[in-house]
């Protein structure tokens, strides 16, 4: 479905378990929000970049036999209206510049049971204010929110790791608090 100029709407079905390289890339009249079934165990490259009238992804994974494993990045890079993200607790790392690029979005919840952020993840998403810190997370890849405009950083409970240059430019930052961990 790559470019496919006429398509509106976008319903994903319970039971789907992997979409490949840019199946969705560049349908740009796609509206709305995007449910990413839990049952969905991988995604390739660019599979939903420049999607741009989707304006939340809904990541549903749950605890689950098969872990989520996204191992491609720029799933979601450059959906411009995209202004909500919600990562669900089967997935236990958000892979390499998933969200990077995104010029809308302004809140990320992340659910309990992640641990971990790649590089990039979420860099370069100037309008990025608010996010959702869950107390599983253990790293921070270097970049992660690079040139972001997030206002708080927590980072407790068995926090490990914060990558170089992970926080860079994040000048609105008003609290941080660190974990014993650090």
């Amino acid at each position: 479905f790559l470019s496919h100029s006429l398509l509106t709407g976008l319903t994903l079905p319970e039971g789907l378990k992997r979409l490949g390289a840019q199946s969705f890339n560049g349908c740009t009249m796609i509206k709305d929000t995007l449910v990413i079934p839990h049952s969905l165990q991988s995604f390739g490259m660019d599979a939903f970049s420049d999607c741009q009238g989707i304006t939340a992804v809904r990541w549903l994974a749950d605890s689950c036999d098969v872990p989520v494993t996204v191992t491609i990045p720029h799933c979601f890079s450059r959906c411009l209206s995209l202004r909500y993200a919600e990562v669900g607790p089967g997935v236990r790392y958000i892979p390499p510049q998933i969200f990077s690029d995104i010029d809308s979005l302004s809140t990320v919840f992340i659910a309990e049971g992640v641990t971990s952020i790649g590089e990039d993840a979420f860099a370069m998403d100037s309008m990025l204010t608010t996010m959702h810190w869950p107390s599983t997370l253990r790293n921070v890849a270097g970049n992660s929110f690079y040139k972001c405009n997030l206002r708080e950083i927590v980072l407790t409970g068995s926090f490990e790791v914060v990558g170089p240059y992970a926080f860079a430019y994040n000048n609105h930052v008003r609290r941080i608090e660190l974990g014993s961990y650090l």
